[in-house]
């Protein structure tokens, strides 16, 4: 058995005052403590920096001009004493056991590298619904698990890049590995957080995931996301699709899983201007995979079919 791992929890804050507290209440409520807690404020004009300084608990401030969530999150690894690291957005909050799920499984296993796990999507109204029940692989993920565990062997692992169980506020990773891929690659607003696993699990051995869930996603109405989810499609699959263009792969299985992610990214786009009575647009979109993007040229076409069939 290992020492206890030191987890350092980043919490990037832009105009997040309303939610702020609360996010900051459930890390300090971890049935296994953080080594500390790195509020980065990203040049927020509400009161952000008020609450975080008026938290009870122990926090290391830090504030920037805005440079968007992947630059706060960066500089707060750049801070971070701890051998790992973890994230939560101002708006999300971690289960009481978020943490000790992950520090368990690292004293278990000390060749772990990254790991992640399951989380729920909470609404307005109050309902829920867990990430894992949303997946096309769940069913390979539950045959996989032991002891509520799935570790990502190679065959998981295309699947696991491709449309991976967790999120960034259920993801902990080595801080050394963390600086060795460049962290979230910043000036990305929509996807970052795939940019980020793609390169961590391409250059990792061993990864792991929870699937019990271990934090809340909230779905603000008014988000990006939700208020034009064709531009938030489209800046996604651009994303992807600059990524893959731009890296040099080392494991096929990363590969693999990440043309995987760009299909489907490109597919839902598609789909989604079919729904707005977009015909033409998404029939240029779809060519336009079958022409640029990787991966079987088999399969690009029979996802053109499906378009053109609408």
């Amino acid at each position: 058995m290992s020492a206890s791992p030191r987890i350092s929890v980043i919490v990037p804050v832009y105009n997040g005052a309303r939610t702020l507290a609360r996010a900051l209440e459930s890390i300090f409520e971890q049935s296994f403590p953080a080594c500390e807690v790195i509020v980065v404020d990203d040049g927020s004009t509400d009161d952000s920096v008020a609450v975080a300084r008026s938290c009870s608990g122990n926090i290391q401030l830090i504030q920037q001009e805005n440079q968007g969530v992947s630059a706060a999150r960066n500089r707060g690894v750049e801070q971070a004493r701890g051998e790992w690291v973890a994230f939560l957005d101002a708006d999300d909050w971690f289960y009481p056991d978020r943490l000790k799920a992950h520090a368990s499984l690292i004293e278990r296993y000390p060749a772990v590298e990254l790991l992640s796990g399951n989380f729920e999507y909470w609404h307005t109204d109050g309902s829920r619904v867990q990430n894992l029940d949303t997946l096309s692989w769940k069913h390979e993920l539950v045959a996989s698990e032991e002891e509520g565990v799935v570790h990502v062997t190679p065959e998981l692992r295309r699947l696991y890049a491709g449309q991976h169980v967790g999120d960034t506020h259920t993801l902990t990773i080595r801080k050394d590995l963390f600086t060795r891929v460049g962290g979230y690659p910043e000036g990305v607003a929509i996807a970052e957080d795939m940019c980020l696993l793609l390169k961590a699990l391409d250059n990792s051995k061993h990864q792991a995931v929870v699937l019990q869930p271990l934090a809340a996603y909230f779905v603000h109405p008014e988000s990006v996301i939700r208020s034009d989810p064709l531009a938030s499609q489209r800046a996604a699959l651009e994303t992807y699709r600059r990524f893959i263009e731009g890296y040099d792969f080392h494991k096929e299985e990363v590969a693999q899983g990440a043309n995987d992610a760009l299909r489907r990214a490109r597919l839902d786009l598609s789909y989604s201007l079919i729904r707005h009575r977009h015909y033409l647009a998404a029939l240029t979109n779809q060519l336009g995979g079958v022409l640029r993007d990787r991966g079987p040229v088999v399969e690009r076409l029979r996802d053109l079919l499906s378009v053109v069939r609408g």
